[in-house]
């Protein structure tokens, strides 16, 4: 938990999510905001393979597919498994935006 994690003075986290919802992140980051968006973001990354999945992410966003392609060991996310983690990511911070 970021939010909370600032407020006891923690300086940020390290993790791949400003890459892609910087702006979500902003309030955690300097007003120690929770903001459950990107908990719930982060919620559903986890339940792929995080390297590859956050780099699919960062593909989606700038529409660049040179971010799929991992250097070994690690194994590229095929592109259904892409797809289908980036609609469940949008889905997941659409729900928890109320």
């Amino acid at each position: 938990n970021l939010g909370r994690a600032v407020r006891e003075g923690g300086q940020g986290s390290i993790c791949g999510v400003a890459n892609v919802e910087a702006a979500l992140l902003l309030p955690m980051v300097h007003e120690g905001r929770d903001e459950p968006r990107i908990n719930a973001l982060v919620e559903t990354i986890v339940k792929f393979p995080v390297l590859p999945g956050i780099k699919a992410l960062i593909a989606e966003k700038t529409n660049d597919p040179g971010w799929l392609h991992m250097r070994p060991p690690l194994d590229d996310m095929s592109a259904a498994d892409a797809k289908r983690m980036a609609a469940a990511c949008r889905e997941a911070v659409d729900k928890a935006n109320v």
